[in-house]
């Protein structure tokens, strides 16, 4: 009978409240689904299965239906990371937001319930929903282990003492130092006192300084390569005048020179083999300063101010001075109008035309007397010796003696035709045949077939057709289409290459006429001139200086093509 009344005194053994919760949650997490839970929970705590020392509950159905919503709760807030069933790892993730107090229906056992009311009379409780059981956030956020477990880890579920049971945790002196601490942590962060947040707010500070010296720095940089100046000095840091070489030392005191004199500082530019603007811009200083200038290689001791000051303190200087300062003048025009991208054959050689005839006018007696005087009486002002008669040259004895020339000029016919003349027809011949019309006029006869609305006779299409191997009676039929399309438009009576272009292709006349497309192809391709080829040479030679002797070519394209592009505007908040 022992052995056959053992199963039977297991079966109706008496359960304990808290076994009976575990292996509710044991259950929970084999079972799939809540259906399953619900039955297994019915199966194991019928009533008529608990012994007479287990409390009673209601009946069967509120019995099964309280623990059929306990495991539903479990299943469907086991989810939640503040349930404090996580641990004190997300406590520490969720310690803004502070303890995980739900407000719901929450499960009975045995009679007994958690109430939502102890939320306020105790700030550091939370609730478990996949647990059932009660927490204190501060300890568990502190993970005081070894002086609770029950509210630091496991949890508490003893609802029939629940409020002593608090109270008596309430008073600890661990729970006070980790409440303290807690409370201590949220003041110091809504201070803005917080020990991460300060560090935090240093960061970005010290990123937006950081930020604000590399945006200087790239703007000196890039300042710097746009003017083609070096980083660092050739004297280094400590600078005086007696330190540095002939050329900078001359240019400090005539400085100094045009300051006591209360003149506005100017500085003579270094000559450029390519560009004529600078030597016009150095004339300027030299003819506007000229006194200054002669003070200054007076108070330089060196071999080389001697000889400047020799050849500058001489009526023939000052003559011709006056003489390419005007013609430098006149020419400037034209050099900077020839550095333009959007110009034509035809409209350059309008320029030089005028800038010839402007030269050709000033070779009469009226032009040279106004600059003859004004050269006798700068020379006088500085106390330069004016002309002298020349030396007449004798023929030897032996070979019959007397002068050499028996029509001999007086100083001044001398500086008209051998000086001034001389100078004017050597520029005006010069120019004239750098742009002759003869060599380009092929070039000239295509921009009057694209850019006006005049129509080429029969001898100009025949020589475009034979220079460029085109058929005659083609080109000669889409002229006149071209003609009529362009008579159309809003253009005057010549247009630019950009707008002819812009016009043939929204006409879509690149296809419709070919052979008049294959002319403009080669008009397109023909410069008009070079000075943007030119200016990357001219800026390497300004840039690869005996200070960057070993720059290397990445580092050189970028200081080069800094620049040359230097009228692009950059972002240096983007950099």
């Amino acid at each position: 009978m022992s052995i056959s009344k053992n199963p039977l005194t297991n079966y109706f053994k008496k359960k304990n409240i808290v076994d009976n919760v575990e292996e509710v949650h044991e259950v929970e997490i084999q079972s799939n689904s809540i259906e399953e839970t619900e039955a297994l929970h019915i199966k194991r705590l019928k009533p008529n299965e608990l012994t007479d020392s287990t409390i009673n509950t209601t009946d069967d159905t509120n019995t099964a239906s309280t623990i059929s919503l306990t495991a539903a709760s479990s299943i469907l807030s086991s989810s939640n990371e503040r349930d404090p069933c996580h641990g004190s790892t997300k406590a520490k993730d969720h310690i803004l937001l502070g303890p995980f107090q739900p407000k719901t229906n929450f499960p009975t056992v045995n009679g007994r319930r958690f109430r939502s009311e102890w939320y306020t009379t105790y700030q550091w409780l939370e609730y478990s929903l996949a647990l059932n059981r009660a927490f204190c956030f501060p300890c568990r956020l502190r993970n005081n282990c070894k002086y609770d477990g029950a509210f630091a880890n496991t949890g508490f579920s003893h609802w029939k003492n629940g409020r002593a049971r608090f109270n008596d945790h309430q008073a600890a002196n661990y729970h006070k130092e980790a409440f303290e601490i807690w409370k201590t942590g949220l003041q110091n962060y809504n201070n803005n006192t917080d020990v991460l947040k300060l560090i935090n707010q240093q960061h970005s500070k010290q990123a937006n300084e950081n930020r604000m010296y590399l945006k200087e720095i790239i703007r000196t940089i890039h300042l710097l390569t746009r003017q083609g100046i070096s980083f660092i000095s050739s004297y280094g840091s400590s600078w005086s005048p007696r330190k540095c070489g002939l050329k900078e030392q001359r240019h400090v005191i005539f400085e100094e020179i045009q300051e006591e004199a209360g003149l506005k500082a100017l500085t003579i530019k270094q000559l450029s083999d390519t560009r004529w603007t600078c030597r016009w811009n150095c004339l300027k200083v030299v003819l506007t300063r000229y006194p200054q200038i002669i003070s200054t290689l007076q108070v330089m001791e060196a071999p080389e101010s001697h000889l400047l000051i020799h050849s500058m303190e001489r009526f023939d200087f000052v003559f011709h001075l006056f003489i390419m300062s005007e013609i430098y003048l006149i020419t400037n025009i034209l050099s900077k109008y020839l550095q333009s991208s959007h110009i034509c054959i035809s409209q350059a050689l309008n320029q030089v035309k005028m800038t010839v005839n402007a030269l050709e006018s000033l070779r009469n007696e009226t032009e040279f007397e106004r600059f003859y005087s004004t050269a006798l009486q700068i020379s006088e002002e500085n106390e330069i010796d004016p002309p002298k008669e020349l030396r007449k040259k004798k023929v030897p004895v032996r070979f019959g003696g007397g002068d050499k020339t028996l029509n001999a000029l007086n100083i001044e016919d001398h500086y008209r035709i051998n000086t001034y003349y001389a100078v004017l027809d050597t520029i005006i011949t010069s120019i004239k045949t750098r742009f002759d019309e003869n060599i380009i006029i092929d070039v000239l006869l295509m921009e009057k077939l694209f850019l006006t609305k005049t129509l080429l006779n029969e001898n100009e299409l025949k020589q475009l057709s034979k220079q460029y191997s085109l058929n005659y009676d083609d080109l000669r039929g889409e002229q006149r289409l071209y003609k009529a399309k362009l008579s159309t438009s809003t253009y005057q009576s010549q247009a630019t290459l950009s707008e002819i272009r812009l016009f043939i292709l929204e006409n879509h006349l690149n296809a419709c006429l070919p052979v008049m497309d294959e002319l403009f192809k080669i008009l397109w391709t023909i410069p008009v001139n070079t000075c943007t080829c030119e200016r990357s040479f001219s800026t390497l030679r300004r840039i690869k200086t005996y200070l960057r002797s070993t720059t290397g070519e990445y580092r050189l394209s970028g200081l080069a093509l800094l620049n040359i592009e230097r009228e692009v505007e950059i972002d240096y908040g983007e950099i």
